[in-house]
C-alpha cells in the first residue's frame, strides 16, 4: 500500500467547541486483482508543544476518532493512551481495502474546554507508527511506501495549533438615572450609566468592544420621535472606566454611534463601566429628548479569536433600555426653574428635584413656604451655584425640623444674587401626594 499523510489542523481552534479534522491520510492499494485485502488497524501520534514538550492526551482531547471520507465521523469510547502516545483505533478488525482501492482517513478530535496548554502540534514519528495488516494473517504487519508526489517525511509533524476559549456573554447593566435638566450650551452633561460585568460564568475567550450605538428621540404631543443629534449636541463622548474613549465617531440623523479607539478589549474576569456624556449646543430647542438602545445589538461586540458577534445579557430589565431623559430648559433662571417630579410622594419617589439654570455665577437661596407663607424648609441658604443648569438640590418632603409634611400644595422660591451684582426671584408650587 502507498499512503500520504497531509496535516489539516488550522492554525487556531476552540477549546471544547466544535470537532477538528487532524490529519489527513490518503491511501491507495494499489495491488493486482486477486491480492488479499488489508486492514487499516490504527494510527499512532504523539501531541507536544512548540517547545517540543510532550503533552498528556487526556488533557488535551476530549474525544478522538476518525472518518472515512463520504461517512459519518466514528469515535472511540475513550482517549486510548499507551504511554504519552494517542491511539487512534480503526475498529476491527480495521478498515479493509481492496487491491485497487483508494480512499481518504481522516483523524477527529475535541479538544477539552479546559486544556492547560495554549498550543500543540501532533507528531507520527516514522512509518512504523501506522498498524495495516494482512486480511488474511491478521499476525503480519505490512509496511508501506509514500506514493508519487507525496511530500511528507518522517518525523510527520503538522503546524503549530493555539488553543483558545470561545468568548462567553457578559452581562450587561444599565443603571436608571433621573431627568437631567440642562441649558443651552451646557458641557459634559451625564446621559447614560451602564456596567459590563464578565466575570461571571467561568473562563472565556477575549471580547472586542468596538462601539455602541444609540437613537435620539424628542417628546412631543403624541410621545416621543426621532430627532436629529446634531441639533441637540455639540459633541457626545464615550468613557470606559472614566476614560473618553470615543468622540462623536458617526452622527446620521437620529442616530450615534461610538466607537472605541483603539477597540477595547474585555477580558474574562473584568468589569468595566460605561458612561455617555454630551455638550448642549448654544441653539439647541427647548424640550425633552432621551437616548435609546434598542436591543443588544446596540452594544457592538465580538469574540476576538472568532470574530463572531457577541450579545450581552441584559440584567433586571428588558430592552430597550433608555438614558437618562434630558430636560432642556430655555436659558435663564425664570424659564428654567422647575421641580421633578411634579406632584410627588415621598413614600415613593423619595424626593423632588429642584432644577434651574443660571446664566452667570451667583448665590443661591431655595425655601419652601405653606399657601399662607410660613415657613416650611431651607433647602439651601447662600449656596454658590456656577453658571449652567443644576439638578442637584432636593426636597424629601419633610420641615426643617425633620418632620413630614401635610399633603397639599406648597410654594418654592428661589432667589439668585449674581457675581455681578443682580439679583432674580422667582417661586412656583410644589404639590405633595401620600
Amino acid at each position: 500500500p502507498e499512503l500520504c499523510p497531509v496535516s489539516l489542523l488550522p492554525y487556531s481552534t476552540v477549546g471544547g467547541k466544535d470537532t477538528l479534522s487532524l490529519i489527513d491520510f490518503a491511501f491507495n492499494y494499489d495491488a493486482a486483482p486477486g491480492r488479499a485485502d488489508i486492514y487499516l488497524q490504527s494510527i499512532s501520534v504523539q501531541a507536544i508543544d512548540s517547545s517540543g514538550t510532550l503533552l498528556d492526551p487526556n488533557r488535551l482531547f476530549d474525544r478522538i476518532g476518525y472518518q472515512i471520507e463520504g461517512q459519518s465521523p466514528v469515535y472511540q469510547t475513550f482517549v486510548q493512551v499507551l504511554g504519552a502516545n494517542t491511539i487512534f483505533d480503526l475498529g476491527q478488525p480495521g478498515i479493509p481495502v481492496s487491491p485497487g482501492e483508494s480512499l481518504n482517513v481522516q483523524l477527529i478530535a475535541d479538544i477539552e474546554a479546559d486544556a492547560p496548554y495554549d498550543n500543540f502540534v501532533l507528531m507520527i514519528p516514522s512509518t512504523g507508527w501506522l498498524e495495516i495488516t494482512d486480511a488474511n494473517d491478521s499476525t503480519s504487519s505490512l509496511s508501506y511506501s509514500p506514493g508519487d508526489g507525496c511530500a511528507a517525511e518522517y518525523p510527520f509533524m503538522t503546524d503549530m495549533t493555539r488553543i483558545f476559549l470561545a468568548a462567553g456573554r457578559p452581562i450587561l447593566e444599565s443603571e436608571s438615572l433621573p431627568v437631567r435638566l440642562a441649558g443651552p450650551n451646557q458641557k459634559a452633561l451625564y446621559i447614560y450609566q451602564g456596567y459590563l460585568d464578565y466575570s461571571q460564568g467561568g473562563a472565556g475567550g477575549d471580547i472586542a468592544l468596538s462601539g455602541i450605538t444609540g437613537r435620539l428621540l424628542k417628546r412631543t404631543g403624541n410621545g416621543f420621535a426621532a430627532s436629529d443629534v446634531s441639533d441637540l449636541f455639540d459633541a457626545i463622548y464615550l468613557s470606559l472606566d472614566d476614560q473618553i474613549v470615543a468622540t462623536d465617531s458617526v452622527f446620521a440623523a437620529d442616530t450615534i454611534r461610538l466607537n472605541p479607539e483603539p477597540v477595547y478589549t474585555l477580558e474574562s474576569g473584568m468589569q468595566t463601566d460605561h458612561n455617555i456624556t454630551g455638550d448642549i449646543r448654544a441653539d439647541a430647542d427647548p424640550a425633552n429628548y432621551i437616548m435609546i438602545f434598542d436591543d443588544s445589538t446596540s452594544f457592538n461586540m465580538a469574540d476576538i479569536n472568532l470574530a463572531t458577534t457577541i450579545y450581552p445579557l441584559l440584567s433586571g430589565s428588558s430592552f430597550p433600555v433608555y438614558s437618562a431623559e434630558i430636560s432642556l430648559a430655555a436659558a435663564g433662571l425664570e424659564n428654567s426653574f422647575t421641580n421633578y417630579p411634579n406632584p410627588f410622594n415621598p413614600d415613593v419617589d423619595g424626593h423632588t428635584v429642584i432644577g434651574y439654570a443660571l446664566d452667570e455665577d451667583a448665590h443661591v437661596d431655595i425655601e419652601l413656604f405653606t399657601v399662607t407663607g410660613e415657613a416650611v424648609k431651607e433647602v439651601l441658604m447662600n449656596g454658590f451655584r456656577g453658571e449652567g443648569s443644576h439638578d442637584e438640590d432636593i426636597w424629601t418632603g419633610q420641615n426643617d425640623v425633620n418632620l413630614d409634611v401635610q399633603p397639599g400644595t406648597y410654594f418654592c422660591r428661589i432667589t439668585a444674587r449674581y457675581v455681578s451684582g443682580r439679583t432674580e426671584c422667582y417661586k412656583r408650587k410644589i404639590s405633595i401626594v401620600r
